[in-house]
């Protein structure tokens, strides 16, 4: 439960336009406790992987299907 709202919190600062800094910041007073920014980058990518692939699907069928 705590990887997954650390990754939710991570993907909105990261579209909200923050910097790993202030993230890891954010999240050491979430979390009450130091995140490192390996991890901050780590969970960065999975989620910017799963947005790319999302924004990349075939919306063929979905049109077809309209």
């Amino acid at each position: 439960m705590k990887a997954q709202i650390e990754e939710t919190l991570i993907a909105n600062a990261y579209l909200a336009g923050t910097n790993t800094r202030r993230v890891r910041r954010a999240l050491s007073v979430v979390f009450g406790g130091a995140i490192s920014k390996d991890t901050v980058s780590r969970v960065w990518r999975k989620v910017k992987a799963d947005w790319d692939a999302w924004n990349a699907r075939s919306l063929a069928a979905r049109q077809s299907s309209a």
